[in-house]
C-alpha cells in the first residue's frame, strides 16, 4: 500500500506551475514568430559579408584567373548576393562575371562564355536607376554600380536558381600594364534568413508545444468538474 501511495506520488503534476509555464513560452513563441525571426531576418540580410574595401589586382587578371578576386556564393531558395563596386584607379577598367561553380573549376582565365545573368544598375541621383541585365560588368558603363544576382534573369527580373557559383572581378589597366584599383561590398542575404527561419521554427515550435499543454490541462480541468 506505501509502496503504490509513493509511486502515484511521483506522478504527481503541479498544473497550476505548469499553466504560468505554458503562459510564458507562449508569449516567447509568439515573440519569435512575430518580431524576433523577421528582425533578425532584416537586420543581418544587410549585414555585409564582406564590408567595403580597397581592392588592388593586376591587369594581368584578365588573362590568370588565379589574380583575379573571386567570392563563392550559395543560391539556396530566395535569397541574392549583392555587390557595389567603386573603380578608384585612373586607368582601372573592371569586369564583373559569374560563373556555375562546376564551370569555374575549369577555367585558366575569365573567358568562358558560360556565363550567369545579372542585374546592374548605375547610381543617376537623383533620379531612381533602372536595371539592366547583362552577363559581363564592364565599369566603363559606371565607374560606380550595384550588382544583384540569384541564379539568372528574367529582363531585368532576377530569377532564383538554386546552386553553387563563383563571382569574378577581374580588370584591365586601359594605359599599358600596372594594377588595377576599385572598392568592393557584397551582401548576402542567407545568414539573415537563414537565423530568421531557425527562430521562427523555434517559435512555432513553442506555440504548439503550449497549445499541446493547454489541451491536457482543460482536459484535466473538465474531467475534475465531472467527477
Amino acid at each position: 500500500m506505501h509502496f503504490l501511495e509513493a509511486n502515484t506520488m511521483v506522478f504527481l503534476v503541479d498544473w497550476n506551475k505548469v499553466q504560468k509555464f505554458t503562459n510564458a513560452m507562449l508569449v516567447i513563441g509568439i515573440l519569435c514568430v512575430a518580431v524576433a525571426g523577421p528582425v533578425l531576418n532584416q537586420a543581418l540580410s544587410a549585414w555585409p559579408s564582406v564590408p567595403e574595401t580597397e581592392m588592388n589586382i593586376p591587369d594581368t587578371s584578365q588573362t590568370n584567373i588565379t589574380q583575379a578576386y573571386t567570392f563563392r556564393h550559395t543560391v539556396l531558395s530566395d535569397n541574392q548576393v549583392s555587390l557595389r563596386i567603386q573603380v578608384t584607379g585612373q586607368d582601372s577598367r573592371v569586369y564583373v562575371r559569374i560563373y556555375q561553380a562546376v564551370t569555374f573549376t575549369t577555367l585558366t582565365a575569365p573567358t568562358s562564355t558560360s556565363l550567369q545573368s545579372m542585374v546592374y544598375s548605375v547610381p543617376q541621383f537623383p533620379n531612381t536607376p533602372s536595371g539592366t541585365s547583362t552577363t559581363t560588368f564592364d565599369s566603363n558603363n559606371g565607374r560606380v554600380a550595384n550588382i544583384d544576382f540569384g541564379g539568372a534573369t528574367s529582363g531585368s527580373t532576377i530569377v532564383y536558381i538554386p546552386g553553387d557559383y563563383v563571382i569574378v572581378v577581374y580588370g584591365d589597366n586601359t594605359t599599358g600594364t600596372g594594377n588595377v584599383r576599385f572598392k568592393l561590398q557584397i551582401t548576402t542575404e542567407v545568414v539573415g534568413r537563414v537565423w530568421g527561419r531557425i527562430v521562427n521554427t523555434v517559435g512555432w515550435i513553442l506555440v504548439i508545444s503550449c497549445g499541446i499543454l493547454s489541451m491536457l490541462f482543460w482536459i484535466k480541468k473538465t474531467l475534475e468538474v465531472g467527477r
